[in-house]
C-alpha cells in the first residue's frame, strides 16, 4: 500500500471514531470509493479531510 492510501485509511478511521453521523457516513464512502470517486470526495469535502487528518488529532491529544 502507498503512503497516501495509508493516510486516507487513518483519516477515515478518525472520521469513524470522532465524527458525527454525516462524517461517519463519509468515512464509509471513503473506504468504498475507487480512486476516481475518492478524488471527487476529496475535492468536495477538503475541510473534513483536513480536520480528521491524524496530525490534527495528535496535537489535540497532546494539548489535553
Amino acid at each position: 500500500m502507498s503512503r497516501q492510501h495509508d493516510m486516507t485509511l487513518k483519516i477515515a478511521e478518525n472520521m469513524e471514531t470522532y465524527g458525527g453521523s454525516f462524517v461517519k457516513a463519509l468515512s464509509e464512502c471513503i473506504l468504498r470509493a475507487d480512486p476516481n470517486n475518492l478524488m471527487k470526495l476529496r475535492d468536495a469535502f477538503p475541510e473534513y479531510f483536513n480536520e480528521y487528518h491524524p496530525s490534527q488529532w495528535v496535537s489535540k491529544e497532546q494539548k489535553a
